[in-house]
């Protein structure tokens, strides 16, 4: 460790007892300096025996760390009611949660990887949830080590274990984004995502790519679909216009004559499907009227007729 406000040697000179029993809370001062001496630790070299807010777990200075090391490999100290379990201060056990890896990866192939480049593993287990009572693996092993303390930030986020990528979870760490790759943000709350917006409607679509010197018609006779008409004031040479019976389509306009009134060999005005007008009634020469022509007039019709007919041909029906 290379912290400051840490003061190494010390740190690395001292012994944790973790309390275990029966009188866990009440173990004196006492207790502890007797517990060091029958580790074969003289009276002169114990620096300090001190208690922090744990009531259970007791701190030993010694003088050097290979005293240190005497007292932790000699192992737990029995002592009627209480057991005191010693360990290395600059030493910490954490454990770590190792996901994606397939299920034919045995456990000591895992340890065999962690152990000895980020600490020493303690232990390894798989994982197991309860499904419909049914206890199946969830593919995650968790191991717990032992390690020195600032080392669990040299633990990779992700690793290659016998060829498969393994995703590492170290509790209080912060995570990273499977997204990005940054660290601080879930893949969730990734800053890089596609934002997701309200589905647009097809004339807004059409509205927002004409641009303004364009207004959106629809064709007044045709199948409905928006074409585009020529604004007030342009050229009107590319522009287009809805047809008036057509089906919708964009196209140019066209001018349609109408057929002119036809005539027939006597002048008189020819109807629909080669018909006479009963305007124009045919009187054939026994003084009838053609076929399919409108009847004689009436009294006061021909009264009407008999006024207006000064200056006009007479047919003598007699001659």
């Amino acid at each position: 460790m290379s912290y400051r406000h840490v003061d190494v040697d010390v740190l690395r000179n001292t012994v944790r007892f973790q309390v275990s029993g029966p009188r866990r809370n009440s173990v004196t001062r006492f207790e502890i300096v007797r517990a060091l001496l029958d580790c074969d630790v003289p009276g002169s070299d114990i620096r300090s025996v001190f208690r922090c807010e744990a009531p259970n777990a007791w701190f030993a200075t010694v003088s050097s760390m290979e005293q240190v090391d005497a007292i932790v490999d000699n192992g737990n100290l029995e002592r009627g009611q209480f057991c005191l379990r010693p360990e290395r201060c600059d030493q910490r056990r954490l454990t770590i949660r190792v996901q994606w890896l397939p299920s034919w990866i045995s456990d000591e192939g895992i340890a065999s990887h962690f152990d000895g480049i980020y600490g020493k593993v303690v232990a390894i287990e798989r994982e197991k949830d309860e499904l419909s009572g049914v206890m199946l693996e969830t593919g995650t092993r968790i191991i717990s080590m032992v390690i020195r303390e600032g080392d669990q930030d040299a633990i990779p986020y992700r690793d290659r274990i016998f060829g498969k990528t393994a995703l590492i979870v170290v509790p209080g760490r912060p995570p990273i984004c499977l997204r990005c790759q940054q660290v601080g943000h879930v893949r969730a709350q990734c800053p890089g995502r596609p934002v997701v917006t309200a589905k647009q409607s097809y004339a807004a679509k059409v509205t927002s790519t004409v641009s303004p010197e364009e207004t959106v018609s629809p064709s007044p006779g045709g199948s409905g679909m928006e074409t585009a008409s020529p604004s007030p004031g342009g050229s009107g040479k590319d522009s287009t216009s809805p047809s008036t019976g057509g089906n919708g389509c964009e196209g140019p306009h066209h001018t349609v004559k109408r057929p002119g009134t036809q005539m027939d060999h006597e002048g008189f005005q020819m109807a629909k499907k080669g018909k006479h007008s009963g305007a124009s009634p045919v009187i054939l020469t026994n003084g009838d009227l053609a076929p399919g022509q409108r009847t004689p007039v009436g009294p006061q019709e021909d009264e009407a007729m008999s006024d207006s007919s000064e200056g006009l041909l007479v047919i003598d029906e007699e001659a």
